[in-house]
């Protein structure tokens, strides 16, 4: 509970051994990385947050690898869902700021234009929060990045299952705009 592991912290400890450097992390909600970006509050961040045309209007990316947004179930489900269509009506769980926030919007919508109902989105601060509401049954489906996910799924003992790719994006170090000093550096 108090190390971060992961590719981005792997790669924060590549960077400081090749650039003699340290840096130092903060672990805030998805949604605070941008603005706190932009504000000059941060001088990068390493969260894998895709690479998107919309985001690009506020900060610069650095892509490191592709990696796609898949639903996440219970094991236990008896259909558990396997398309964005078969969400219409579903609890579904997502984490405030991320791509798969607006997925989520447009499957409501598309939903509804198919005589559906739309899905029951619930938002979470962080992917911890959604996770233990699918484990504990307050939502069906978490839409996650496939990346994360098939590691939160490997590590649930069969309790969770991750479920292929339903689109697939580009992900980046993301900086505030004016830096491409560093930018080139990294």
């Amino acid at each position: 509970g108090k190390t971060v592991i992961g590719i981005d912290p792997e790669i924060a400890d590549a960077l400081e051994k090749k650039l003699g450097v340290s840096l130092a992390f903060e672990n805030i909600s998805f949604d605070a990385i941008i603005p706190g970006l932009a504000s000059g509050r941060y001088d990068m961040a390493m969260s894998a947050m895709s690479d998107t045309v919309e985001r690009q209007k506020q900060v610069t990316f650095l892509d490191y690898f592709s990696s796609g947004a898949g639903i996440m179930t219970s094991s236990s489900k008896a259909n558990p869902a396997r398309t964005l269509d078969d969400l219409c009506g579903v609890k579904v769980g997502i984490v405030k700021g991320t791509t798969e926030d607006g997925d989520a919007a447009a499957q409501s919508a598309k939903c509804q234009s198919m005589q559906k109902p739309p899905l029951e989105v619930t938002v979470f601060a962080s992917q911890n929060q959604a996770v233990l509401a699918l484990q504990s049954d307050r939502v069906d489906a978490f839409l996650v990045g496939t990346a994360s996910g098939s590691g939160v799924a490997a590590d649930s003992n069969g309790e969770l299952v991750m479920g292929a790719a339903y689109s697939v994006d580009l992900f980046g170090i993301v900086f505030p705009k004016e830096s491409t000093e560093l930018i080139q550096v990294v």
